[in-house]
């Protein structure tokens, strides 16, 4: 480090001593791969990219120059700057569903009140779909008694039983399917007034 502050102290003393005619412009110094500082009019081309420093004729900074990112820094800045952004959006999201979530219901007792009411009606609409699936159980087993008997006697199903059979099964099938979503949709709906109705108290302060 003695090397480096002696050459800089060296080249400032010229421009000094020379004075402002022949005055060296723009001094920059820089640090070399073995860590000492280094000072001239131009960094060389190999240290170009590590940053450096620009000082007057009096020794003074009056410029620093970064050291040039890697490209794993440049990777990292941009995913910081993407995930910033994606908070913004959440956060924004956020700011909308509870001004729907204020202006939709003026207490906890309406909120809760509108749950009830939603999960009523999908219900009512599962205990349907299962009674006509019932239904439609006992309607395939008849048909498949008839067939059996038909084969028994030793005569062809035929294609017309055989079709309706076939047509029960489907919507039996379909039915199930119907409950099943129903039930998921139950589930969800469940979640989401739970997790409004936790929101919402956080809001009022309660």
């Amino acid at each position: 480090m003695n090397a480096s502050k002696n050459l800089c102290s060296i080249i400032l003393a010229l421009t000094v001593y020379l004075g402002p005619a022949t005055s060296i412009a723009g001094i920059k110094c820089w640090t070399n791969n073995e860590g000492i500082k280094e000072c001239g009019n131009v960094v060389p081309p190999e240290f170009s990219q590590k940053g450096h420093e620009e000082v007057s004729n009096q020794g003074i900074t009056v410029r620093k120059q970064s050291r040039a990112k890697t490209t794993d820094e440049i990777a990292q800045e941009k995913e910081a700057k993407r995930q910033e952004k994606q908070r913004e959006k959440l956060a924004q999201e956020q700011a909308i569903r509870d001004r729907n979530l204020l202006n939709t219901f003026a207490t906890q007792k309406e909120l809760i009140f509108a749950r009830d009411e939603k999960l009523k009606v999908i219900d009512e609409q599962i205990d349907h779909q299962k009674r006509i699936s019932a239904d439609l159980t006992l309607d395939l087993e008849n048909l498949a008694t008839l067939a059996a008997d038909q084969e028994r006697s030793g005569k062809t199903v035929s294609e017309e039983l055989l079709g309706d059979i076939e047509a029960l099964k489907r919507q039996i099938e379909e039915s199930a399917d119907f409950v099943t979503n129903r039930q998921q949709e139950r589930v969800s709906l469940e979640d989401q007034f739970k997790s409004d109705l936790n929101r919402y108290q956080k809001l009022k302060g309660n």
